[in-house]
């Protein structure tokens, strides 16, 4: 039997773990001219692994990322359905320690079932974009 394990992988929302402008490819660094724009990427993963398998490849992944110095913000594991087991893990990574992890991550006996990323600028506070946005809509 398989199982899907999704994970949150190099999700950065804070300074020290930003992507500075310019380390992104044109694409996805939009139209900002400001050097002072910090982005945080965030991938997120589903995996398929043998269920019987399922923690200790969890346990695996979340070591290597304690030996890539990231932080591990949550992990769960759902037993609740019968012959199927479901983890999770959430992760926040360096960008420089991301490929590395991400080829743990993508290891066999793990099939990659999803990929998805997504990029969100984090040099202007959400509540001051929004006030800003506020501001500038007529009454």
């Amino acid at each position: 039997m398989f199982v899907l394990l999704p994970l949150l992988a190099a999700c950065a929302p804070s300074p020290d773990n930003a992507v500075p402008n310019g380390a992104l490819p044109q694409a996805m660094q939009g139209n900002s001219s400001s050097a002072e724009r910090r982005l945080a990427i965030t991938h997120r993963y589903t995996l398929r692994v043998p269920s019987a398998e399922t923690e200790a490849i969890q346990q695996k992944h979340m070591a290597e990322c304690a030996k890539l110095g990231c932080s591990i913000l949550s992990t769960s594991i759902d037993r609740s359905n019968e012959g199927r087991i479901n983890a999770r893990a959430s992760v926040r990574i360096k960008p420089e320690s991301f490929d590395a992890f991400a080829a743990v991550l993508t290891a066999p006996p793990a099939q990659v079932t999803m990929h998805a990323q997504s990029v969100e600028d984090i040099a202007v506070p959400r509540t001051a974009a929004r006030c800003e946005n506020s501001a500038a809509r007529p009454p």
